[in-house]
């Protein structure tokens, strides 16, 4: 087996100061270090950054590396439930599940799939607050001064008044139709109603010019989120319909399955370009081989990670209940094996250079922040090591990318046609 070359890396500050300023200078250390490389002709594909808590490194880390121009792809999922198309359904559903009230229409609205303008909703929202909206005054003209009881209206509120009323009447009509379809339907019908009415507020028209702007912008892998959410989301209309049947369904059981189907399923991210660093985290990486990786963060019980206590009971509280016969999964000795497990990957992962780097502080506060180089001297003891010093030169390398332009996906319900559920 070919032996690596290990550096290591120690940000010290002498004064006092916050951790997130070290994760700073540790990350600016790494990225300096990295843009040398590349001009020593390594690629950028063949390196790869490497974390215990990618929560932590993200924002410093991606700074520096923009700063330094390295480009970099970050190894992380993302939770549907959290997705614009994902949080119009849910909303469309509690409307149809609860009925019609001020916060559950405005919920809808705010995500961003209506075609309405921040200043259109501002005025919807105003009004409906300062008149304390029903269900009932959803349903009826906006006749009332947008000023409130007793004032009288200015000219400028007069027109106010006649686009909030123009706002709602829109609004209800579409939201008016999908409640009467979703009555009595079964999932094929209400998965139908959904996303014919996301169609009717032009929710397919909004997500293509979100991503064409975050393409525009340079985001190329929030573009292609942007996307690959829409049809994840998509596909699980369809897949409700397998799972419930031709039943009927009520509103709130669909919702309740659809909820769960969304907080089980996880979208990943697909590098757009070879050329790109890798970005991930210990537990979650899938490394083949690279060139240079820059383990960052070892710090005492950072990582590895301390197995400290989760949940009601302690260590002591799992030893007495497994002695006693009960089952108890995460045991303390499975869960430091496992951190050490990660540990070791990430040490071994590349094939030809390993840089480690820690944060260490000056006060009694940040003890915390200590080096753990006697795992790093475990894992690497067969291993060269030497402590260059990073140079701290602006690269002249840049990485433009654009996202691949990806038709939306379209339900079974695409073929449908309006009709009784």
């Amino acid at each position: 087996m070919k032996k690596a070359v290990v550096f290591l890396f120690l940000c010290v500050a002498a004064a006092p100061v916050a951790a997130q300023t070290l994760s700073l200078e540790e990350c600016r250390a790494a990225a300096c270090r990295a843009a040398a490389l590349a001009r020593e002709g390594v690629a950028y594909g063949d390196m790869a950054f490497i974390c215990r808590d990618m929560q932590q490194y993200s924002a410093p880390l991606l700074s520096a590396l923009s700063l330094a121009g390295v480009p970099v792809f970050r190894d992380e999922s993302l939770t549907l439930e959290h997705s614009a198309v994902a949080s119009f359904f849910l909303a469309a559903l509690e409307l149809a599940a609860r009925g019609i009230s001020t916060e559950r229409v405005l919920r809808l609205l705010k995500t961003e799939l209506c075609s309405l303008s921040p200043g259109d909703i501002a005025l919807l929202e105003n009004y409906a607050y300062t008149w304390q909206l029903k269900a009932a005054d959803w349903r009826a003209p906006f006749e009332k001064s947008p000023a409130g009881f007793g004032a009288q209206p200015s000219p400028q509120q007069a027109q106010e008044l006649a686009r909030t009323e123009a706002l709602r009447a829109g609004i209800m009509e579409k939201l008016v139709a999908f409640l009467q379809s979703v009555r009595g339907a079964t999932a094929a019908g209400i998965s139908r109603a959904l996303y014919f009415l996301l169609d009717s507020f032009g929710g397919a028209a909004c997500t293509e010019a979100l991503a064409t702007q975050l393409a525009a912008a340079g985001d190329a892998q929030g573009a292609a989120a942007v996307y690959d959410a829409w049809n994840h989301v998509m596909q699980l209309l369809d897949e409700m319909e397998k799972l419930l049947g031709g039943d009927e369904t009520s509103p709130g059981e669909y919702a309740e399955l659809f909820a769960l189907l969304l907080r089980g399923g996880e979208m990943g991210r697909v590098p757009q370009t070879q050329e790109a660093a890798i970005f991930t985290q210990a537990d979650r990486m899938r490394l083949s081989g690279p060139r240079v990786c820059f383990v960052l963060g070892l710090s005492e019980g950072e990582f590895p990670r301390a197995a400290g206590a989760s949940g009601l009971l302690t260590h002591t509280d799992r030893e007495l209940l497994v002695r006693r016969g009960v089952q108890m999964p995460g045991s303390y000795e499975n869960r430091t094996l496992l951190e050490q497990m990660y540990f070791y990957r990430a040490l071994a992962a590349p094939r030809g250079r390993l840089y480690l780097s820690c944060t260490a502080a000056g006060d009694a506060r940040a003890r915390r922040w200590r080096p753990c180089w006697r795992w790093a001297r475990k894992g690497t003891s067969s291993l060269l090591c030497s402590l260059p010093p990073p140079r701290r030169r602006r690269c002249s390398f840049t990485a433009n990318s654009t996202a691949r332009k990806r038709p939306l996906r379209r339900p079974c319900a695409r073929r449908w046609r309006p009709g009784p559920a």
